[in-house]
């Protein structure tokens, strides 16, 4: 709660420190530049200290070690209004990224799950995948694919891209993914070398769909508040104020390329207020003036990508893809297709970069330091008349108070000793086998009583002394033991009959004692499932998986008579079409029935949950 707290502050205080100050450089022109910049220097000053002291207590907290089902590994990166952390999926057994959306705010919370909808149905091999999406602890949270590989501002650096053919393959598979997200209506927004990532096989992937651009703005502020970084890319009609649609990507292609391409923007400046207005009213030098290795043919690209006016660009990503296609196959006439020369060329240009061990856990995607010990707040910055802004986030704490892993060894072991000195102490079994027959040492042993002799007596009989019988020792009851469920997907559960929780839940701990429970598992649309799990002394978690899949199924207007029904292996489903029907997962037969016509039999295998719903598409009777 208070990570959401902390950082909801930091998010109300920048975006409104941002519009004022956004606000005054673009619409005060009477004011002078000296006391403009003077002031929106010291501003910032002072926004980035905030900043970097809500980052140094959420730094300082400690992580979740699991978030819904997925086991964290550690935190890779924190800000704006967000974490991501390093994970791991138990069910499937794979490495994932997980971005919390750690705001309050609820307008941003309901735009960051549009967002996650919107990319979750983007499955293209150029957009970075996203899997799941779900709240923790009243936060939402998005799972995504894990990529390793480096972002491209890191191959500018290291100059890696530098030759013509090298910086036209990532173009290519760049544009590839944005006429798949443009077909589908969304538009990135943000392309910009940071939010590209090329991988060790060459593929190129596009991240953050309007997600992460403000999880990195409070490392990346400048003299008014806005990422200088970010501004550099945008198109004119952003600036403006006017509709965007997908050639405001293509203009930020554009920048892209030219960078690329001369190792400068198009567009810079100082100040940003220099920067949108050159975005707005200057013409960039041309490639070939900056670099001479530049062709006419990619010369002639970038500046219709750049146009000023909508309408003068190129209209769509395939347009461009067309173009650079021509110019890929021009330079290398002997590769068979532009996807073989595309990854082909960024696996040799990759190899100039260090590769990171895959057995190496702790290689983590845009790595951030994390704070682990108590941090020293930051000094609130002074307020000089004339100074630069130039700060580095700064990162406190020492490895050397980090804990040891010899006081957890310890911790454990003298935990056994006292489990196993209480066994001892307690069970009879026990101390018939460590001491024998002769029992345990603190235990006396019963002094044993003389019988007494009889004695003839003439009048009277011999009458013998009863011998009490031992009562039997009564068996000892196991103990419980604390076990974690993870359900998946997160269902409504019972124990033995007895409800677990409240409503669908992804799991939880509970106490059950030793032997056979059986769980019943419900969802919604789907047949109640039964499991039998064991329970022992050591065991810790129990995995209760329902074999869920979705299926779709539309039916073809011209030639399927209304009135249709679906069934899967002889049971109905309902009547056609079906949407995202939850069904068992696996090989199925599926048969849809009409009045007077035969029916359409198909064999179909629907993959389980979080694979996407299986669509079949236009049935119809068979002709």
């Amino acid at each position: 709660m208070f990570i959401a707290i902390a950082i909801g502050i930091a998010i109300a205080i920048d975006e409104r420190f941002e519009q004022q100050l956004f606000d005054t450089d673009c619409d005060s022109d009477s004011e002078s530049e000296g006391s403009h910049a003077q002031r929106t220097e010291t501003s910032a000053r002072r926004l980035l200290w905030r900043l970097e002291t809500v980052s140094a207590k959420v730094g300082n907290m400690d992580e979740p070690t699991t978030i819904g089902k997925y086991e964290v590994i550690e935190q890779i990166a924190v800000g704006g209004f967000g974490i991501i952390f390093k994970g791991w999926d138990p069910f499937i057994k794979r490495k994932v990224a997980i971005k919390m959306c750690a705001t309050p705010d609820e307008e941003v919370r309901q735009r960051f799950q549009q967002e996650a909808q919107f990319v979750g149905n983007l499955v293209h091999r150029n957009i970075t995948l996203v899997f799941d999406y779900g709240v923790e602890d009243e936060i939402p949270y998005i799972v995504q694919e894990f990529l390793s590989g480096y972002d491209l501002d890191e191959l500018l650096k290291a100059d890696v891209v530098s030759d013509e053919v090298t910086i036209v393959s990532i173009l290519i598979q760049v544009c590839e993914g944005l006429e798949f997200a443009h077909q589908r209506g969304i538009v990135h927004r943000d392309i910009k070398p940071s939010n590209i990532r090329v991988l060790e096989d060459g593929t190129v992937k596009i991240m953050d769909f309007g997600i992460a651009k403000s999880i990195l703005a409070a490392s990346k502020l400048t003299q008014t508040g806005i990422a200088l970084g970010t501004a550099g890319y945008l198109a004119p009609e952003q600036i403006q104020g006017r509709a965007v649609d997908a050639r405001t990507d293509v203009f930020a292609v554009g920048v892209v390329a030219y960078e690329l391409v001369t190792g400068t923007r198009p567009f810079e400046s100082a100040t940003l207020s220099n920067v949108l207005y050159k975005i707005l009213n200057e013409e960039p030098e041309y490639p070939t003036e900056v670099d001479g290795g530049c062709t006419d043919e990619l010369q002639a690209v970038i500046r219709r990508c750049l146009a000023k006016e909508p309408e003068d660009r190129y209209q769509t990503a395939d347009e461009l893809l067309a173009d650079l296609r021509s110019i890929a196959l021009a330079s290398t006439p002997e590769a068979g297709t532009t996807k073989e020369l595309t990854t082909g060329v960024l696996r040799r240009a990759m190899r100039g970069m260090p590769t990171p061990s895959p057995d190496d856990p702790n290689q983590p995607t845009r790595r951030v330091a994390t704070p682990r010990s108590q941090p020293t707040s930051p000094t609130p910055p002074p307020t000089p008349q004339n100074t630069k802004l130039h700060r580095t986030p700064e990162v406190h704490g020492d490895d050397s108070e980090r804990r040891s892993p010899v006081v957890y060894i310890f911790s454990i072991l003298l935990v056994l000793l006292v489990a196993a000195a209480a066994t001892l102490y307690f069970s009879k079994e026990a101390q018939l086998l460590v001491f024998g027959e002769g029992g345990a040492p603190w235990i006396p042993t019963p002094t044993p009583t003389a019988t007494p002799t009889a004695t003839y007596t003439p009048t009277g009989t011999e009458t013998p002394t009863a011998t009490e019988t031992p009562e039997p020792s009564p068996t000892a009851t196991p103990a419980p033991v604390k076990v974690r469920l993870m359900v998946d997907p997160p269902a409504e559960v019972t124990i033995n009959g007895r409800p677990f929780g409240s409503g669908r839940t992804p799991g939880g701990s509970v106490r059950l004692t030793p032997g056979k429970h059986t769980f019943t598992l419900s969802l919604p649309d789907f047949p109640t499932t039964t499991l039998t799990r064991e329970i022992t002394s050591t065991t810790k978690t129990i995995s209760l998986t329902l074999e869920v899949g979705l299926l779709t199924v539309t039916v073809d207007p011209e030639r399927a008579p209304p009135g249709g029904v679906a069934y899967l292996d002889g049971e109905a489903l309902g009547p056609v079409p079906l949407v995202r029907r939850k069904v068992t997962a696996g090989e199925h037969e599926l048969v849809v029935r009409w009045n007077g016509t035969s029916p359409f039999r198909k064999q179909i295998v629907v993959p389980q949950l979080p694979s996407p719903a299986l669509i079949v598409p236009s049935v119809a009777p068979p002709e």
